[in-house]
This record gives C-alpha cells, structure tokens and sequence, in this order.
C-alpha cells in the first residue's frame, strides 16, 4: 500500500574548502547519474540557506520509492561523490509524509 507524497529534507554544512560549484556539480551528477529515472522519483531542489549551509529536497511518489533508492545509495558512484562534500554528524535528513491537502497537483 503506498504511503502517498513523500518530502525528503536534507541539510549540511559543506567540509571546509569545498567550492559551491564543486557541490553543485556533484549534485548534477547525481541527478543525472543516479536520481532521474527512479521509479517514483518526482524532483529536488538544492538551496544554500543564509547561515551558509544547504538543503536538499526531494519529493517521491511513495515512501516505498524513497526507500527503495535510498537501500542503492553505498552502490552509487555518483551519490559517493555527493555526499563526499557533506561535513559529518551535522547532516539531518528526514522524510514527511504528505497527510494534509497541500501539493494537491502532483
């Protein structure tokens, strides 16, 4: 049974000496290489937040989707990459479950 509209939320603090068109690059990459295509995978956005750090959203169809994608990322070249540029303990990520009426489009 599927779960519905799943927003993942991701934030992190680059490791020091990381350019922001390294991580942006690798975040294509990712995208590219591993992301598009996904079953269930309906789109992100990466931001950098005012403090200097970023965020990460993604939206699925399911939280199976997201599940399913996130068990393939150690296989991932491309998600190694990404997530080489992020800075330890400091990265959150959670996933919400849409259960009220907002995104009604997608």
């Amino acid at each position: 049974m599927s779960s519905g509209l799943v927003i993942e939320l991701a934030s992190f603090s680059t490791i020091p000496g990381v350019a922001d068109a390294e991580l942006l690059a690798a975040s294509e990459r990712l995208e590219r290489e591993f992301l598009s295509g996904a079953p269930g995978y309906l789109g992100r956005a990466l931001s950098r937040l005012d403090d200097g750090s970023w965020m990460d959203v993604a939206l699925w169809a399911s939280e199976e989707d997201a599940n399913a994608v996130m068990a393939r990322l150690p296989d991932s070249a491309a998600a190694g990459a990404y997530f080489s540029h992020m800075q330890g303990p400091g990265v959150k990520h959670l996933h919400a479950v849409r259960r009220f009426g907002l995104f009604a489009q997608l």
